[in-house]
């Protein structure tokens, strides 16, 4: 049953990520050409700063999620319905907290607008505030479904709405060109989406509006130590994602945060896709954790942490290669950042991509209270480094602060799981990374010469970015072809393979 749920979120995530980003690119491209640069930099200033805004609700849900886990194993109804009714009065306070965030933001806005209309900037920052809001009193139901490893119907769901709140956002563009409208769509889609999945938790969990359980004081102190050590956790997570976009609005313009909004919305989306892959695999880790030794554990972290790396260097070579390539085709040649910026966005994303499997071992393995100060102490790094480098080297130096940040803490989350969990060292993973990165920049390297002089059309691109991806594939076998996890995922495509044959 976990292998089956395990793999129907994945194929809904992964799909629905896809269907995501492809949409999303085409919104993005009559956006430009209809609204400007300049206000495709203040939504995406809007939704970092309301992003910010979420530090209200850090750690509560990744907290929950946990503490149900056992409970719907032993389908012990008494105490998911104390959790359930004490996680909706924590989020309908944290509604009302980010609310009240929100208009203390309300007289900064004009120093990350420069001469941007005021009212006009308010009057986005506010729908989506209101955007924010609403979607808090419904929030608290969906981790039943994750919980319950049903995330596929809350992407399915989510994808959906998406889909139709792009089109129309679309068409409303072309008819009107407003934001007002443009946003507004977003809103409804929120709502829309919040009450269909409120309806479907009602439905299949009809014992959650029983007579309501209070959650003891022993319960409630456990939880919220929980959440104390998730909370620092992914407060410096966030602000190191966010203050990026924040420095480049400050020192350099709503309008490099347009450009950059770009290459984000694809960097993002490729985050996204590995981030769900593996996010589809939480529960069941959560489970696994619970049911299986530490041996086995161990041999599949090692696994998964093997095609989490492969992934990561694929994703740093495509787009080091392609994204100056795509642009030009999708938005315009007037909104390309330097080949040298996009080596090091590719890298950023690369140790990122790299780090993201071990976010999702740290919620499956409940490793909440190890090294949580670590996220928060790379945020401080990276915004110190961010400001004095982009005082001396400008929009480039805020990228090589975030770059170095990454690679001096890099190390940290890998020490984590493989030294706390499994009392193992960290030397094997560590190699692994350092072959990859190697492949890649070698990648890099051969294919950027071979189409430095390849004239570019949609044709070309696909052609480039396939070819890139048989040479990558190839030096990876040639490198990794002995490794333990390599061995270990053949063995299993073998068995396969042969169960097929044989039917």
């Amino acid at each position: 049953m976990r292998k089956k749920y395990t793999i129907y979120n994945l194929i809904s995530s992964l799909g629905g990520q896809m269907i995501s980003l492809l949409i999303g690119i085409v919104a993005r491209a009559y956006f430009v050409r209809y609204l400007g640069i300049e206000m495709s930099g203040l939504n995406s200033l809007c939704t970092t700063i309301i992003s910010s805004l979420s530090i209200a609700e850090l750690g509560i849900g990744d907290a929950i999620t946990f503490n149900l886990y056992k409970p719907l194993a032993e389908n012990n109804r008494h105490r998911i319905i104390a959790l359930m009714g004490y996680f909706k009065k924590i989020y309908v306070v944290i509604a009302f907290v980010v609310l009240v965030l929100g208009g203390i933001m309300i007289p900064f806005l004009p120093y990350f607008t420069n001469n941007l209309d005021y009212i006009l900037v308010l009057g986005v920052f506010l729908i989506f505030l209101i955007n924010s809001f609403i979607s808090y009193f419904f929030s608290y139901k969906r981790v039943m479904l994750f919980s319950n490893q049903k995330d596929y119907l809350i992407s399915s769901i989510h994808y959906m709405f998406y889909f139709a709140q792009n089109i129309l956002q679309i068409i409303v563009l072309v008819l009107t060109s407003n934001i007002y409208l443009f946003l507004l769509l977003m809103v409804l889609a929120t709502l829309g989406e919040n009450f269909l999945i409120s309806y479907i938790v009602d439905k299949k969990y009809k014992y959650l509006r029983n007579k309501k359980v209070l959650l003891d004081k022993r319960s409630k102190k456990e939880l919220f130590r929980d959440v104390k050590s998730t909370l620092m956790f992914k407060l410096g997570r966030l602000i190191t994602e966010n203050e990026d976009n924040l420095i480049i609005s400050f020192f350099i313009g709503v309008s490099n945060v347009g450009i950059y909004a770009n290459y984000l919305l694809i960097m993002t989306s490729l985050r996204s896709i590995l981030l769900k892959i593996f996010k589809s695999c939480l529960a069941s880790l959560g489970n696994l954790n619970a049911e299986k030794d530490d041996d086995y554990n161990y041999v599949i972290t090692n696994v998964l942490a093997f095609i989490n790396l492969i992934i990561s260097g694929f994703v740093f070579v495509e787009f080091s290669l392609l994204i100056n390539r795509f642009i030009p085709l999708w938005v315009g040649k007037k909104y390309l950042f330097t080949d040298k910026i996009v080596i090091l966005l590719g890298f950023i994303i690369f140790l990122q991509c790299s780090r993201a499997i071990f976010s999702t071992f740290r919620d499956g393995f409940g490793l909440f209270r190890v090294f949580n100060w670590r996220t928060l102490a790379e945020a401080f790094v990276n915004f110190v480094l961010s400001v004095f480098l982009v005082k001396k080297i400008g929009i480039y130096g805020i990228f090589l602060g975030t770059a170095i940040s990454n690679v001096l803490f890099f190390i940290i989350e890998p020490i984590m799981v493989y030294s706390y969990k499994f009392h193992k060292p960290v030397r094997h993973y560590l190699l692994l990374f350092i072959k990859i990165l190697g492949v890649s920049v070698f990648c890099i390297i051969i294919m950027g010469r071979l189409s430095s002089s390849l004239y570019i059309n949609w044709i070309s691109l696909l052609i480039l970015g396939f070819s890139t991806m048989i040479v990558y594939l190839i030096i990876v076998y040639l490198m990794l072809r002995k490794d333990k996890s390599f061995i270990f995922l053949r063995n299993i495509g073998m068995d396969y393979f042969q169960k097929i044959k044989n039917r």
